[in-house]
């Protein structure tokens, strides 16, 4: 393990050949080695871990175990046994690395969490905000053309008194969309209603609506057959 041969071993001082110095090169003092304090102490040391160097300069861990070899009371020498534990060593800083970083991962998503919740809170007030702010001129151009059609419908062609019932209509589809988006934005925070969607009656109807606020002009809209979907009728009709 060391990779000496017991000629060059014998009437060596053991400290020296073992570990003189620690892996970032500074001086280990003999008077800091568990393994002389067995031989002046004669207390038995069990499962020490250390840093053995081997005769190229590299390094290896260890565990070792000393016990006194006694002549009378007198410790006269000892035994040493120990194992190489560097691909456990390896291993424990592996995982210890694994944590580490799992400890940084789980930290950097606890702050974009964070980060994430309050955006969402912005998020909502602003989309509080925005749909008082769109409501109130809706609400002006359904009050003031309801005026229009309950004062002055007499007195107004037929074609007027189509037009302001398309406006009436188109401000509360518009209210409606309001609402749509304002439940898009919080779909994070709720479940969305699947059911067995009809696409085919979706699009006559999204078609129709349409189709009233674009007098005038010729639309061609072609329309395969399309299957029915699970999803959520007033998401889908928003898209």
């Amino acid at each position: 393990l060391f990779g000496w041969t017991k000629e060059e071993l014998l009437g060596r001082k053991m400290h020296d050949m073992m570990h003189s110095r620690h892996q970032d090169g500074t001086p280990f003092p003999a008077e800091d080695c568990a393994v002389l304090q067995v031989l002046r102490g004669g207390q038995a040391l069990t499962n020490h871990e250390d840093v053995f160097i081997r005769k190229d300069g590299s390094f290896f861990d260890v565990l070792y175990s000393s016990s006194p070899l006694l002549a009378g009371d007198q410790v006269v020498g000892l035994v040493v046994v120990f194992r190489d534990v560097s691909d456990r060593k390896r291993a424990e800083k592996a995982i210890l690395d694994r944590d580490r970083a799992l400890t940084a991962v789980n930290e950097a998503l606890r702050k974009q969490t964070l980060a994430l919740a309050e955006l969402n809170k912005e998020l909502e007030g602003f989309s509080y905000s925005v749909s008082h702010d769109l409501r109130a001129p809706l609400r002006t151009i359904d009050a003031f053309s309801r005026i229009l059609e309950e004062d002055h419908a007499p007195g107004l062609n037929p074609e007027a008194n189509r037009c302001l019932t398309i406006v009436r209509k188109a401000a509360g589809q518009a209210g409606e969309l309001i609402d749509d988006l304002l439940e898009f934005s919080r779909l994070g925070r709720q479940e969305v209603s699947f059911h067995v969607v009809r696409m085919m009656g979706l699009v006559r109807e999204v078609t129709h609506e349409l189709i009233l606020t674009q007098n005038g002009r010729q639309i061609d809209l072609i329309v395969e057959d399309l299957p029915p979907c699970q999803g959520d009728s007033r998401l889908l009709k928003l898209v």
